[in-house]
């Protein structure tokens, strides 16, 4: 397999290269904050994307098959602070995890019989909160590879381990994949059975925000990124040119109820069936309440909003609670 795409690179077959950064990716970096590391699977030439993700505060680990694709981009990233190394994404040891997996003809490059690993295997090199993005190939292809990818696949796929935040249509694609590309952003989630470790990792969260804010118990958020609510999948609308303030108060209530149980003739000489002398608890009921109150501050010279005041600011109050 490197050296099928040692001899493309090395030939200039590269009609996937893209010689530019994304807009969409651009939009991404713009609007993501802090940064953190991110992976790139089947870098090959794009030294933009890696520029543009280094650039933006992010600790790159760029990895491919090809040495001829890996000896190019060292050399256009000649003083690159950053990891550009020849490594199996399914095999290597990376020693880290990752907040982002960025996705651009990796995925399409691969048999589809290897697409639910390729879903597993991201999952286990991305943090407990962490994305996988970039730009996937959907539609149809009567001589693949490429392999195009449908929503149906895609839920399929990603389903177990991710939920889609984001979709949106690329509209700078190479002509191979015009009008065939979306920009996708799937966010990792806790199953059930991760559910205490999960509790636990939020309400680190919101004291570490309380701390933070010298004990006024306030939560700072950009657009959708409530931590706090990321758990029980609660969707905040992204709010442009505006920062989200939100003193969270979480409670998990739990009902239960101690019933006697039955146990096999065996355990304890009781017939089988019969209510023996044992106790158990079980979970009746179990809500998570989750108390805020949100404050939206509009910049100074965005666009204005439907009730804007005449100073350029406007600040909105609720208070809410969720029953979840």
């Amino acid at each position: 397999m490197p050296a099928f795409w040692n001899q493309r690179y090395a030939s200039a077959e590269t009609p996937w290269v893209l010689h530019k950064t994304p807009a969409t990716l651009r939009s991404f970096l713009n609007r993501t904050r802090p940064p953190g590391r991110v992976l790139i699977p089947g870098c090959g030439t794009d030294h933009g994307v890696i520029k543009a993700f280094a650039d933006a505060g992010f600790e790159v680990t760029a990895i491919d098959f090809s040495t001829v694709a890996l000896a190019e981009t060292k050399k256009v990233l000649a003083n690159f602070d950053g990891r550009i190394i020849r490594a199996d994404f399914f095999k290597s040891d990376f020693g880290r995890h990752f907040d982002l997996v960025y996705e651009r003809t990796f995925l399409c490059a691969m048999h589809p019989r290897r697409w639910a690993r390729y879903a597993k295997r991201v999952a286990e090199l991305l943090r407990p909160d962490g994305k996988l993005v970039g730009i996937f190939f959907y539609g149809a292809d009567p001589e693949p590879p490429p392999y195009p990818i449908n929503k149906t696949q895609a839920a399929e796929i990603f389903g177990n381990y991710f939920r889609l935040l984001r979709d949106l249509k690329v509209s700078d694609s190479v002509p191979m994949f015009a009008g065939m590309e979306r920009w996708q952003e799937w966010n990792t989630f806790h199953e059930i059975c991760g559910r205490t470790q999960s509790f636990h990792h939020l309400h680190e969260r919101a004291a570490a925000a309380r701390a933070g804010a010298g004990g006024a118990t306030k939560a700072m958020a950009a657009g959708e990124d409530f931590a706090i609510l990321h758990y029980r999948r609660i969707d905040v609308p992204e709010m442009k040119h505006a920062v989200s303030i939100a003193p969270v108060h979480l409670q998990h209530l739990i009902k239960i109820a101690v019933e006697d149980f039955a146990t096999p003739a065996h355990t304890y000489g009781v017939a089988a069936h019969q209510a023996g002398n044992c106790r158990g608890i079980k979970i009746v009921e179990e809500q998570l309440h989750v108390f805020f109150k949100l404050v939206v501050v509009t910049k100074i010279g965005s666009e204005p909003c439907d009730g804007q005041v005449g100073d350029g600011i406007e600040i909105v109050e609720n208070y809410a609670e969720m029953f979840l």
